[in-house]
């Protein structure tokens, strides 16, 4: 009777130690919105990072992401964008009517 309380006993820790993991996410980005091509005035930022997301302000088609993996914080990369106003109100873009610079220095 006693190793079936034990089994049972870690068969519930098992279930409640696992449910409570989370994975974290491969990578993070961060991107930074302005309000037009001098890239002096930020309107919005939308942050996913490997703890949490936050986002704040509008999206616009002038901005700049950097992205980075979560197990190292190694940079993946960093690019300028120049979309000419044609992102949705979601950030969404077609890269095809975009110019992009790759940042240097990474």
């Amino acid at each position: 009777m006693t190793k079936l309380k034990i089994c049972g006993l870690v068969a519930l820790i098992i279930v409640a130690v696992g449910s409570s993991l989370q994975a974290l996410p491969v990578a993070g980005s961060w991107t930074i919105y302005y309000s037009d091509s001098t890239f002096e005035t930020v309107v919005g930022e939308n942050y996913h990072g490997c703890d949490g997301s936050e986002r704040w302000g509008d999206v616009s088609g002038f901005f700049e992401t950097e992205s980075w993996y979560c197990a190292n914080g190694e940079n993946i990369a960093c690019s300028v964008n120049i979309c000419n106003g044609n992102v949705d109100q979601y950030g969404q873009y077609d890269p095809g009517a975009c110019s992009t610079y790759y940042c240097t220095g990474w």
